[in-house]
């Protein structure tokens, strides 16, 4: 007969192991989000004229309506009428709303079936995180690319082997996109999984004498002005949300 104090010390086993279980699995993109879940910051985002899915975005990403107040007024970046307005961001936009951006290479495309909309994911193969916002120390990250209808229709951006690329990318917006959308699967399979994965905002292709070319735009510059301006913008950011 099996005794209770062995019933107990497995019950004691399971509940160990299974802790374990779900903490590697914690997804660090969402546990992000949860944090920075705030109902209060998404009402104030809304009165200034964001509608619920613009609010949570921003949200996601730690600002509130102080902090998008801030930026306007202190430094003149308007990222309300950014959020707002469809089409190609410039580069203080995409740094002000990108959670990871990277310089690295395309190693691998492959056809995933994710989800109707995201059916492609690129590998990225890092050099160098210029913001890294889940401390992450991957040397290889999965870009996931919208499929051709969809991304005429969004405008997003695609990925292809071999090129060299400084990307600014977004975990939080792919896993408030499937929410928003109600794509139950993708959501689940983003959520639970410890790999995080991220959807591309803009691109440069990195060229000789590393001069950094964002063809959606005809945009050139310098990668190391880039980097120069890349880090003014965050040390912006930071003070706006020091100053809430």
């Amino acid at each position: 007969m099996i005794s209770r104090n062995y019933l107990v010390k497995s019950f004691l086993i399971f509940i160990t192991l299974f802790s374990f279980v779900s903490n590697a699995q914690v997804n660090k993109a969402y546990q992000t989000m949860q944090n920075y879940k705030n109902s209060k910051s998404e009402e104030g985002l809304m009165k200034m004229g964001l509608n619920k899915y613009q609010a949570k975005f921003l949200s996601s990403l730690g600002y509130s309506d102080t902090t998008v107040t801030n930026l306007k007024k202190n430094d003149n970046i308007d990222l309300l009428k950014a959020v707002q307005t469809a089409g190609p961001k410039d580069l203080n936009i995409l740094t002000l709303t990108s959670d990871c951006i990277v310089i690295g290479i395309v190693k691998k495309v492959e056809q995933t079936g994710w989800d109707g909309w995201y059916q492609t994911t690129a590998y990225v193969q890092v050099d160098e995180y210029l913001l890294n916002d889940y401390g992450l120390h991957e040397n290889q990250i999965p870009v996931e690319i919208a499929s051709t209808p969809t991304r005429r229709l969004i405008g997003e951006e695609t990925l292809e082997v071999g090129e060299h690329v400084l990307l600014f990318l977004n975990a939080s917006s792919l896993i408030n996109f499937a929410s928003n959308n109600h794509k139950i699967n993708l959501y689940n399979k983003l959520i639970n999984d410890s790999t995080v994965r991220f959807r591309l905002l803009g691109k440069y292709n990195i060229e000789s004498n590393n001069l950094a070319v964002r063809h959606k735009n005809n945009d050139s510059l310098n990668l190391l002005a880039i980097r120069e301006k890349i880090n003014s913008v965050l040390t912006k950011v930071y003070r706006s949300k020091l100053n809430k």
